[in-house]
C-alpha cells in the first residue's frame, strides 16, 4: 500500500516492486515528491484514486495495469463478510478484492453506496436484489448469487437438523462453512427445497441424503456420510 507514512520512509532512485498489485488511496500521498525522489514503481496491476492517478501514473512499468478508483474508495484486500452497520462504515465507494458477502440488514447502506467493485463473487439475500441495483456505479467482476432464505456465513461448524429449518420457514443458504452435518431427521425433500451450500468445504450427511446436497451445492469440497468420516478418522 502507498501511503503517506511509505512516501515518508520512500528511498531516493529505488524501484518498489510487488508481485501482484499496488494500491494508492491516500490522498495525503505526493506523488511529484516521490517523483522528485526518482522513486518507480512495478507490479501486475495498481488501484489509483483519480486526484492521484496524474501523479502517480507516469511512476509506474509501462506493463503495469491500471485501475483508477473515484476519490474516497475503501479497499479491502480480502474477503469481506458486512451487515448493515460495517457496510455503512465503508462510505459511499468500496472496492473488494475477494469476495463479498452481505446479510439481509445492508438494504439501505448498499443502495447509498456511490460506487461498488468486486473483483470475486458477491453473496446476497434475494431482497437485497433492488438495493444493489440502485448503487450508482457498480462493477461486479465475478458471479452474484442471490440467495434464497437466511444465508448463514463463515460457520465453522454447523448442524443443521428438523428444528433449526422450521425455525427458517423460508430456508437457509449456507456460504463458505467448514464443517456442515445434516442430521437423520431431514429428508430429501427438507434438502432440496429449504437448504442451499456455496463453497462449503465439507458436508457430512446420511446416505440418503447425498444426492440431494449433490443437487443444491455449489462449489462443494467434499460430501460424506458418518461411516466413512469414521473410516477416514
Amino acid at each position: 500500500v502507498i501511503d503517506r507514512a511509505f512516501a515518508l520512509r520512500a528511498e531516493p532512485g529505488r524501484l518498489y516492486w510487488a508481485a501482484q498489485r499496488l494500491i494508492a488511496v491516500d490522498d495525503a500521498v505526493d506523488g511529484e515528491e516521490l517523483a522528485a525522489k526518482g522513486v518507480r514503481f512495478a507490479a501486475r496491476e495498481a488501484y489509483l484514486t483519480e486526484s492521484l492517478a496524474e501523479s502517480l501514473a507516469p511512476l509506474f512499468d509501462p506493463d503495469t495495469r491500471l485501475v483508477i478508483l473515484p476519490d474516497g474508495t475503501t479497499v479491502e484486500q480480502d474477503d469481506l463478510t458486512l451487515n448493515g452497520a460495517a457496510l455503512r462504515r465503508f462510505g459511499d465507494s468500496l472496492l473488494v478484492l475477494g469476495d463479498l458477502r452481505l446479510t439481509e440488514d445492508c438494504a439501505e447502506a448498499l443502495s447509498n453506496l456511490e460506487y461498488l467493485q468486486v473483483e470475486g463473487d458477491v453473496y446476497l439475500p434475494e431482497s437485497l436484489a433492488d438495493a444493489l441495483d440502485a448503487v450508482t456505479e457498480t462493477i461486479l467482476d465475478g458471479d452474484v448469487h442471490y440467495l434464497a432464505g437466511k444465508p448463514l456465513f463463515d460457520k465453522l461448524h454447523i448442524t443443521v437438523d428438523k428444528s433449526l429449518l422450521d425455525a427458517f420457514p423460508d430456508g437457509l443458504t449456507l456460504v463458505d462453512c467448514t464443517n456442515v452435518t445434516l442430521d437423520g431427521s431431514l429428508t430429501p425433500a427438507d434438502v432440496i427445497d429449504h437448504l442451499a451450500f456455496y463453497d462449503c468445504k465439507s458436508i457430512t450427511c446420511p446416505a440418503a441424503l447425498v444426492s440431494a446436497v449433490n443437487a443444491v451445492a455449489d462449489g462443494m469440497g467434499s460430501v460424506s456420510t458418518p461411516d466413512a468420516a469414521e473410516d477416514a478418522g
